[in-house]
């Protein structure tokens, strides 16, 4: 800013963007204050504040932007839903199986009994 040279600190609280330039040589400081699109500028020079609109995006685009936004979070609650869903029955499927191999495998085992049984008895 007019050929001097600017130390930038910022930091941003709630929503807000605080910005503070301070002039290397120590001549004056500038502030900006950002909330909402609106910037508010001042300087220790000039201390009355002014405002500047950004206008880049109007109203009308915010909303939109945030009705594809809560439509995007809808669809994404609706997939983990879904994903969750097919886990459980997943999970579910795992223990019918694993029931049934130990139903077939206690019943191999009383059959292998049996036919031991028999084979000793016939001796």
């Amino acid at each position: 800013m007019k050929g001097k040279e600017y130390k930038e600190t910022s930091s941003m609280e709630n929503n807000v963007i605080h910005k503070q330039y301070v002039c290397k040589d120590g001549s004056g400081i500038f502030y900006e204050r950002t909330e909402e699109g609106v910037t508010e500028f001042w300087s220790t020079e000039y201390s009355k504040s002014r405002l500047y609109v950004d206008e880049s995006r109007p109203a009308h685009e915010e909303k939109k932007s945030l009705e594809n936004r809560q439509k995007a979070i809808k669809r994404m609650h609706k997939l983990v839903y879904w994903f969750a869903d097919e886990m459980f029955k997943e999970e579910d499927a795992e223990k019918i199986e694993a029931a049934e191999f130990e139903r077939k495998s206690k019943k191999s085992q009383t059959n292998c009994t049996r036919v031991a049984y028999m084979t000793i008895t016939q001796w």
